[in-house]
């Protein structure tokens, strides 16, 4: 079909497209032009709870779902998240959430499920997205020191061995021995600092300090319990807090 001398290649191509445009407009579109009238009522009675940001009813999206395959759902399902988000729906936002924790627990969705929580997390705490952790610290040894790295993690205590906040730093390019974590930390977007702000987590702080003559840990516990009006949360490390790691 891609061969040279094909003239009909442009056209094969236009099909596609429209054909692929309506599946698409067929499964996501408010005004459904396929499909009965019972599964057209369905889709109409999730946009007016959305419109008038109510709990979505979990039989309809069930039934829904029942209709195509379990990642169009999905897609279907998200779609309507970030609609209610964008209209500020946030109870018909939350409710279409619990359905998808509840539905769709499988790893393939897990990242994209982040994502909707973060954006509905945002959307409803802003003051919890410029959540951050600032880091002060004092050498061991500077000279020895002042041209090594400093790796940082953030763990949620007895949570998973996936971290909230990552950063590796050298420490020539540190200001005044400062580092800031917030969510543009996260491995996994919606799962980061903001999150254990909002939940008011216990977490652990690991840090490794490698120098010329080894490498230095510290460890201890940020605990996210106070107010977010008092953000940033603040640990002061001195020299003799860190541990140097036998060879």
């Amino acid at each position: 079909m891609f061969s040279r001398g094909v003239n009909h290649k442009s056209v094969v191509l236009l099909s596609a497209s429209l054909i692929y445009g309506f599946i698409y407009f067929s499964y996501f579109s408010s005004y459904q032009i396929i499909g009965s009238h019972r599964e057209v009522k369905l889709i109409n009675s999730i946009d007016s709870e959305i419109f008038e940001n109510t709990d979505v009813s979990f039989e309809a999206l069930a039934e829904v779902s029942k209709l195509q395959s379990q990642e169009l759902s999905f897609l279907y399902i998200a779609k309507k998240v970030n609609e209610a988000i964008s209209n500020n729906s946030l109870i018909s936002a939350e409710s279409l959430l619990k359905f998808i924790n509840q539905n769709f627990k499988e790893e393939e969705f897990q990242v994209d499920t982040f994502n909707l929580l973060a954006d509905l997390r945002d959307t409803k705490y802003p003051e919890y997205s410029q959540a951050s952790v600032l880091i002060s610290f004092n050498l061991i040894d500077e000279p020895k020191c002042i041209t090594g790295t400093i790796n940082t993690q953030v763990f949620l205590k007895k949570g998973p061995l996936v971290p909230l906040a990552v950063s590796s730093d050298s420490l020539s390019d540190i200001k005044n021995n400062n580092i800031m974590l917030d969510k543009t930390n996260a491995v996994v977007r919606g799962f980061d600092i903001p999150s254990a702000a909002l939940n008011k987590e216990t977490t652990s702080l690991v840090i490794e300090l490698k120098c010329n003559d080894g490498t230095y840990d510290y460890e201890s516990n940020i605990n996210f319990s106070k107010p977010i009006e008092a953000a940033p949360w603040q640990v002061n490390i001195s020299d003799s807090e860190w541990s140097k790691r036998e060879q």
